[in-house]
């Protein structure tokens, strides 16, 4: 997204280093679970989470998965497997929101 900046964890233990540190404005965050252990992992730093807007993408559309997945509490939770065009969409408000 032009004008914003952006971080990328390939671990969870790296992203909750980064939202241990302080940080200015809002944080919005996309984050990819490719299995149902990466999504339990996320749920593991959950407080870190509490403040920052999420956008989870979850690995399967699984009964289990999507409970856990909403236990997050992101404002959008789409699919791996999913055409990406609306989260790129929900994002985009998101950051124009703060803006």
């Amino acid at each position: 997204m032009p004008g914003s900046k952006m971080d990328v964890y390939h671990t969870v233990e790296g992203l909750a280093e980064r939202l241990k540190a302080p940080h200015e404005g809002e944080v919005v965050a996309v984050l990819q679970t490719s299995s149902q252990e990466d999504l339990s992992a996320l749920f593991s730093i959950r407080h870190r989470l509490e403040n920052v807007k999420t956008i989870i993408l979850a690995p399967d559309r699984e009964e289990g998965t999507i409970a856990l997945a909403h236990q997050l509490r992101p404002r959008f939770l789409g699919y791996l497997n999913d055409d990406l065009y609306h989260v790129a969409a929900v994002l985009e408000k998101m950051l124009k929101d703060h803006g």
